[in-house]
């Protein structure tokens, strides 16, 4: 059995061979066909694979060891097998050879490198289940999503490096704010947010990066900026604010708390008085927390910290601090909510990527068109509504709540116990309604 394995290993990279002369892996001069050397490269370590944008909310690991071995798993102990076996290569193009592969049912999947991260060409088999090695977006088909496992490589510094400066333009103060992330793959991305005006506007930069000894190179389409970090983890570099604008060194903090950093909405009934609260917690430890019942406002400040799910809140008021947790968006912890109060009242919060209206618009398969609407409130309660044109097809009242079973959900739920089950995602809320007929259409809810 084990000479039959290692046969169809064979049989398997010889194929993968033939597949790369097949597309060009040969070069000719003055008549004669030579081969190149293939290009050495290294591919054992750790990678992501988000497959989000592939129609499911779900992140797992690939493990390549130095024997040429792999290990998909959905969390980086690798003790639950989605899938392992060997590695084989011709040229620059790459296979996974699975270890139930047989000649009569092959199971492979290819790849090459680019950047230091792996780019499926062909269904990467994962469990039970294939997944494809790019998709369409749904809304935009000019926007192509593929299947990438990225290099988890420099990972003491991930994450965010935040700053900001003023300028007088224009007889006026423009605010620059600004973040530079660091994540898998080698990638980052540099956002800078400024009004100008009335006007609010965007300025983006993104790309690879490398890191040696403290010292960081962004590399863009036109151009390479260096910059280096000190002890504390500051970074100091060439920050370009907007698209008129020079680069001009900066130092960027780490963002310590940019993990949780958002606004939390929550609702309170104090015996039949309405309490509606705002939480904001910044991306450097701070916290403003206010509450008010329509007459009156109370505002406290402060320093947290998050350890895990774990909030420690330190009021600038107090020298006493309370704890408070965070899990699947919603925020739970004790607050004053009004001035007379002597002692703190449980509050649960919900993030903003789970408050306000969002809405999309979906087709049957007829192309007949849909407009979905659905408004999440402090309260924990939900209006929807599913339209065709004019015609109402849903409309739904309720409260919500969230869990988390492979992903994180929001459900739905009405008086009558009717309850529908979004998927909560960096792209939106994604859902599947079932109409009256069994007509099932699909939303990406966004706001």
């Amino acid at each position: 059995m084990k000479y039959l394995k290692k046969v169809f290993q064979v049989l398997m990279i010889l194929t993968l061979a033939l597949m790369v002369v097949a597309c060009g892996g040969e070069t000719t001069t003055n008549d004669q066909a030579t081969t190149l050397p293939p290009e050495v490269v290294t591919i054992a370590g750790e990678y992501q694979i988000d497959i989000t944008n592939l129609g499911m909310p779900l992140i797992f690991y690939l493990k390549i060891d130095g024997e040429d071995n792999f290990y998909l798993s959905p969390d980086r102990n690798y003790t639950t097998d989605k899938g392992h076996g060997t590695v084989a290569s011709s040229g620059n193009t790459y296979m996974f050879i699975y270890s139930d592969s047989t000649t009569e049912e092959p199971k492979t999947s290819t790849f090459e490198v680019e950047e230091g991260n792996l780019h499926f060409q062909a269904n990467l088999p994962y469990g039970s289940s294939s997944l494809p090695a790019s998709k369409e977006d749904e809304e935009n088909p000019e926007i192509v999503y593929y299947l990438v496992a990225k290099a988890l490589v420099h990972e003491e510094y991930y994450g965010e490096y935040a700053g900001e400066h003023t300028v007088s333009a224009m007889g006026s103060d423009v605010l620059y704010e600004y973040s530079l992330t660091l994540g898998v793959g080698r990638e980052f991305s540099f956002v800078s947010d400024f009004i100008m005006g009335t006007e609010a506007y965007k300025y983006e930069e993104s790309g690879y990066y490398d890191l040696e000894d403290g010292e960081l190179t962004l590399y863009l389409e036109s151009e390479e900026v260096v910059g280096n970090f000190d002890e504390e983890r500051n970074l100091t570099i060439g920050v370009k604010a907007s698209e008129m604008a020079s680069r001009s060194e900066r130092t960027l903090r780490l963002a310590t708390t940019a993990i949780c950093a958002s606004t939390y909405y929550g609702y309170f009934d104090d015996e039949g008085t309405d309490i509606l609260t705002v939480l904001t917690l910044d991306k450097f430890g701070g916290y403003t927390f206010t509450a008010n019942d329509g007459v009156n406002e109370v505002t406290e400040t402060g320093s947290f910290s998050i350890t895990g799910n774990n909030l420690v809140f330190n009021p600038a008021a107090s020298e006493e601090s309370f704890t408070g947790t965070l899990a699947n968006y919603v925020l739970n912890a004790t607050f004053k909510v009004n001035d007379s109060d002597t002692e703190r009242t449980a509050v649960t919060s919900y993030c903003n990527t789970i408050q306000g209206t969002f809405s999309a618009t979906g087709t049957d398969e007829l192309e007949n068109e849909y407009q979905a609407t659905l408004i999440l409130n402090p309260d924990a309660t939900f209006s929807l509504l599913l339209k065709k044109g004019e015609e109402t097809i849903l409309e739904e009242v309720g409260t919500f709540r969230v869990r988390r079973v492979m992903f994180v959900q929001l459900i739905l739920e009405t008086a009558d116990e009717t309850t529908y089950e979004l998927v909560i995602s960096n792209v939106g809320l994604n859902v599947n309604f079932t109409l009256a007929d069994e007509t099932v259409i699909g939303f990406s809810l966004k706001k």
